[in-house]
């Protein structure tokens, strides 16, 4: 499930460019998921065929560019703090897995763009009995967030609905294909409500019994209440995931994405690369450290 980009109002045209860094500690029960799993393990308390994991992050990030533009990058740092809660049940093909969790975030520096936001998820898996994965996906999000310095007010409602199929070939080969609809409400009426339809298809293919290598291709559609037409997203990615040790794993993954602002001709189709670095280590059965980039 993809995370939101940054809003859009009159005068916005997403840039992918900038680095953002964050280093933390999470109290949780689980690693994060690799390519072929479908639902992060959780090891929390178990209530017959529900298992309940309470979980808290503690970050501290860096932030090269938050306004996201091309030009006159603003840079900032700070604390980011997120707890929550993961369940899951397990029947004999059904899978119900979800969370409830609340941010906050506060930047330091020149420039302020504090945040607070709660958000609950939930998907639903359904394996045929050919091994092949359908799911559904669903989140519910509101999100409070002010840049003070410059006195404007982002508050929204964030809402997703998902499905897609997934089918293995092999035990070492996948394919999955997803598609979703985001929808966003502003309550500042002087920001423009949007929505993004978006489609990805992504090919897994195991190496050995610790490594995944993947490649993905996917495009987005948005509309959006300042314009007639669509903005058009082109991406291309391709990474790998592995697990150096039992407790230590790795993600890293490369790619390009390509912006077309509502299709207004002249407007620059030229590919921004971008890449994701991750690293994680589960000290304990209660503790583990990430790190991304």
């Amino acid at each position: 499930m993809k995370t939101p980009h940054p809003e859009m109002n009159r005068a916005s045209v997403r840039v992918p460019r900038g680095l953002a860094l964050a280093v933390g500690l999470a109290c949780a029960a689980s690693l994060s998921a690799a390519p072929f799993d479908y639902v992060e393990p959780s090891h929390g308390f178990r209530f017959g065929d529900v298992t309940v994991s309470p979980f808290a992050e503690v970050l501290y990030f860096y932030d090269t560019n938050y306004d996201r533009v091309p030009n006159n990058e603003d840079e900032s740092h700070g604390p980011s703090l997120r707890g929550g809660l993961d369940y899951t049940y397990k029947g004999n093909r059904h899978t119900l897995a979800g969370n409830v969790w609340y941010q906050w975030e506060n930047y330091n520096g020149d420039g302020r763009l504090d945040n607070s936001q709660w958000r609950e998820s939930l998907r639903y898996l359904y394996e045929t009995p050919q091994g092949t994965m359908l799911h559904v996906d669903h989140y519910w999000g509101e999100n409070y967030q002010s840049d003070l310095e410059r006195g404007q007010w982002h508050d929204r409602r964030e809402l997703l609905l998902g499905g897609g199929i997934a089918h293995a070939f092999s035990p070492k080969t996948k394919i999955q294909l997803d598609v979703d609809v985001e929808d966003v409400a502003y309550k500042n009426r002087a920001l423009y409500d949007w929505r993004e339809y978006s489609a990805d298809l992504s090919l897994a293919r195991r190496f050995g019994a610790k490594s995944d290598a993947f490649l993905t291709v996917g495009a987005s559609f948005e509309e959006s209440e300042d314009y007639s037409g669509f903005s058009k997203a082109y991406r291309l990615g391709l990474g790998m995931a592995s697990r150096a040790t039992e407790k230590i794993s790795y993600r890293a993954a490369v790619g390009a994405e390509a912006f077309d602002y509502n299709g207004t001709p002249g407007d620059s189709m030229d590919w921004a690369p971008y890449y994701q670095l991750g690293a994680t280590w589960r000290a304990s059965r209660k503790w583990t450290w990430t790190l991304t980039g």
